[in-house]
């Protein structure tokens, strides 16, 4: 599992083959999933058949074996039991003590194995799941995300079934003689089977009512403790996916058989985590995403990140997650590191590498390196397959083969900044009208974008989609977007003096009379104020953020293209009122915020 986590999968599939080769069930699983990864980090747009295709023909097999264990180890039947319960009064008088003790066994291995096969159900239909959301086939990878919830649902009653029969057969065995109870306690089986039934019985909490009981103590027979953990990683992922629901889809989910507790799930994350369970890396993470993202705490998630990559090595996928928070946290200069000691670390990976190399490139924009984005998000969108990044990726891509062109234009200057908004003006026109290739290039590109890529439920797809018809429709980047998105990347790299600085430029071009080819009046208006606030807001200077963001309001209802940064406006209001002690404000602006959509 380690060697998994540290992507280097070639070692996980020697290390788990032999084992599963013998017909262990859990390596076979285990090494299935080496294999899945291997296929997704490996694709390439030249992939084939599709990954998707690859994957369901690697699973497939394995979820019908599952299957035929579940049926295999069924309990009897009611009708078998009942005559079961005759025939053994009839006979029970001539039957030794070690019969019934085996036979009591044999029911025991029976309900261990039930609740194994059972488990590996569970956790291949939320691997389906996850497979058809990826392929954007919501309806099916909702139908086996509902499956696999009550396949963990029953796994939690079937547990109850195995410790209740460990216990009853630990019981009758400590009513025989020593010697006969010492050679009939364990069942007849492979070295994985449950040869510690009592004390199993005596540390587990009842599952069924606490998914976040300790683990089983490391004396614990290991296959046990493996499968009560892994159960209790399922249902407590469960338990904090659903919890994340909007209160007015509430009704829904629970309509459809689900329920969610945080808290109670990340205790039990937290358990999985600390027990060396195989699910304990994944735990991690999902616990490092809860600190990041929900907690707000980006130096603990990445003090997380850093006892991972002690125990993982330079994981790609650590070094990567360490990087994305880096970027949102305005932290450039560790992303860039992050990402390419990933990038060095998965040269057998190439969907990994191609992500990060993207992510690499966002940072080049970000620092306005205008070529080496180029060059990335190029190589990315012409070679991966991934459909996370590829709308927006392509504005940007759009956007610095224009600046690349105009810093050609005015040669010997370090950027558009260094130049008067006249002489800029000029050299945009003269972009728009002599370079109709690069004009053309930028729309081709900008039409992919907008049939291909845009995700409708992805809020930068649908910026994407919305700058680049801007850009088609005008037939160029105006003076005003060449300056002011630099200025908003300098916010994004907590340059926020630099960004009011460089804003101050913009303002000639704000105030430009409407004209053809040029975002409205009051949306640049809107724009300049709402990039101020945000610098203001950042720097502590609350009463002068809060001056920007009420401008911002003022022109409510008057936006045409720039719609977004009223509600982006009450939030940082509500954010400014809860640093300065204003609950109650803050809570009616975010009201008011929840009313857009």
């Amino acid at each position: 599992v380690r060697l998994t986590w540290a992507c280097r999968l070639d070692e996980a599939s020697k290390t788990l083959r032999p084992l599963a080769d013998a017909g262990e069930p859990w390596f076979q699983f285990h090494l299935a999933e080496v294999e899945l990864l291997r296929i997704f980090f490996s694709e390439t747009a030249a992939s084939e058949p599709l990954p998707a295709s690859k994957a369901f023909a690697l699973l497939d097999p394995f979820l019908k074996l599952a299957q035929e264990r579940l049926s295999a180890t069924q309990p009897p039947s009611l009708l078998s039991s009942v005559f079961s319960i005759f025939s053994s009064s009839a006979s029970s008088s001539s039957l030794p003590p070690s019969t019934s003790s085996a036979s009591s066994d044999a029911e025991v291995v029976r309900a261990y194995r039930h609740l194994e096969a059972s488990l590996m159900i569970a956790e291949l239909q939320l691997t389906f799941a996850i497979i058809y959301f990826r392929e954007r086939s919501l309806v099916k990878g909702g139908y086996y995300f509902r499956a696999a919830w009550k396949q963990f649902e029953q796994c939690l009653a079937l547990e109850r079934d195995y410790l209740a029969l460990s216990k009853t057969e630990t019981s009758s065995s400590s009513s025989s003689s020593s010697s006969s109870s010492s050679s009939s306690s364990s069942p007849s089986s492979s070295s994985h089977s449950p040869s510690s039934a009592s004390s199993f019985v005596i540390i587990i909490i009842f599952f069924f009512e606490d998914f976040d009981s300790p683990p089983p103590p490391a004396g614990v027979d290991g296959v046990d403790a493996q499968i009560h953990d892994r159960l209790r990683f399922g249902v407590a992922l469960y338990h904090f996916l659903v919890s994340l629901t909007p209160p007015k889809l509430t009704w829904l989910v629970e309509l459809l058989g689900f329920s969610g507790d945080r808290e109670r799930a990340l205790v039990a994350l937290e358990s999985v985590r600390q027990s060396g369970c195989g699910r304990g890396f994944f735990a991690a993470l999902v616990l490092v995403w809860h600190t990041w993202f929900f907690l707000d705490r980006t130096e603990d998630a990445l003090a997380q990140l850093d006892t991972l990559r002690t125990e993982l090595g330079s994981s790609p996928v650590v070094e990567m997650l360490s990087g994305l928070i880096c970027v949102k946290s305005g932290d450039i200069d560790r992303a860039f590191t992050h990402f390419s000691v990933a990038i060095d670390n998965a040269t057998a990976l190439p969907q990994v590498q191609l992500t990060c190399q993207y992510q690499l490139g966002h940072c080049h924009f970000v620092r306005w390196n205008w070529k080496e984005c180029a060059q990335l998000t190029d190589h990315f969108l012409n070679t991966t397959t991934n459909k996370q990044f590829r709308a927006y990726g392509g504005w940007k891509l759009g956007f610095c083969w224009w600046l690349l062109e105009l810093d050609r234009m005015l040669a010997g200057k370090k950027s558009p900044f260094d130049v008067s908004p006249k002489e800029l003006v000029t050299a945009c026109v003269l972009i728009k009208k002599q370079q109709q290739q690069l004009v053309q290039r930028i729309g081709g590109l900008n039409v992919r974008v907008r049939k291909e890529w845009v995700n409708k439920n992805v809020s930068w797809d649908l910026y994407a989609q919305r700058l680049t018809l801007r850009f088609d429709q005008s037939g160029w980047f105006s003076p005003f977007e060449v300056l002011f998105y630099p200025c908003m990347l300098l916010t994004d790299r907590k340059d926020y003096s630099g960004s009011l600085e460089r804003l101050e430029q913009t303002r000639p071009l704000v105030t430009e009379e409407d004209r053809p080819g040029l975002l409205r009046k009051v949306d640049r208006i809107g724009l300049f104020h709402y990039q101020r606030g945000r610098n203001f807001h950042k720097l502590d200077r609350y009463a002068e953020a809060l001056v920007e963001f009420d401008r911002v309001l003022d022109l409510e209802n008057q936006y045409v293209a720039e719609g977004y940064i009223v509600p982006h406006s009450l939030v940082e209001k509500a954010e400014i009122a809860l640093k300065t002690e204003k609950p109650r404000e803050a809570r009616l602006l975010l009201e008011k915020a929840r009313q857009y959509t």
